[in-house]
């Protein structure tokens, strides 16, 4: 079982790197890491470098300017087919979600060529967690809250995804309004790449609005959350 499953993800692997003309130069694999007769999970892991034509224009990771504008950029459909969450649940999901590879790339390509205009704030992924652990992700590393609205993806994939759901492809970004709006414009011209507002940055608490529910948590509680995760772990 674990043999197949690591297999089918190398397998994808390779059909994402060509899709994005992504090269892989080298590897290594491991199999002999159980723990008390549990096997390890069959997860490939990629480390990659990249060239940044200008560092002084990468943005932050984190949220840093009151007032900002938040959007989420990326032909991103969450789900929780695979996700944390259902892992934390014991689910066992019958398959994932297809992905379009073609979409993928233009989307991540029009967030490489804002990022190198230099004008956003902040550029943050979705990943493990969704969308809500990402948002606090941005709080905690800029010590800043945040007001957001994720009703639009809640009446499209549900609550519980839009909050959790996991997919690739979803892109954090902050800048002041008139940058947003102007990034909008230029990137709604191409269907592939979703653009959806989500808020603004500001205060002193995560607001997150999705299905009629409001949940507020403090960006000190947040951080505290972050941080005590692996000494609570590991007393």
């Amino acid at each position: 079982h674990v043999a197949w499953a690591l297999g089918r993800a190398v397998e994808g692997l390779g059909d994402a790197c060509r899709a994005l003309g992504v090269p892989v130069v080298g590897g290594n694999v491991s199999l002999y890491n159980e723990t008390g007769g549990t096997p390890i999970y069959p997860t490939a892991i990629v480390g990659m470098v990249g060239s940044v034509p200008d560092p002084a224009r990468v943005p932050a990771a984190g949220f840093t300017g009151e007032g900002h504008a938040v959007v989420l950029i990326g032909a991103f459909a969450p789900a929780l087919a695979g996700s944390e969450l259902d892992k934390l649940r014991g689910r066992l999901a019958d398959g994932l979600p297809i992905v379009d590879l073609e979409a993928q790339g233009a989307a991540l390509a029009a967030v490489r060529d804002a990022v190198r205009v230099g004008e956003l704030a902040s550029a943050h992924d979705v990943s493990e967690g969704g969308l809500a652990c990402a948002l606090a992700e941005c709080c905690v590393l800029g010590g800043i809250g945040a007001r957001l609205d994720l009703s639009q993806l809640a009446r499209e994939h549900g609550v519980e995804a839009a909050l959790f759901g996991e997919g690739p492809g979803g892109v954090l970004v902050s800048a002041p309004s008139e940058v947003i709006d102007g990034l909008a414009r230029g990137l709604g011209a191409d269907p592939r790449v979703g653009v959806v507002r989500l808020g603004e940055v500001g205060g002193e608490l995560l607001e997150l609005t999705a299905g009629g529910a409001t949940l507020s948590v403090p960006v000190t509680s947040a951080r505290s959350a972050y941080e005590r995760g692996l000494p609570d772990c590991f007393p």
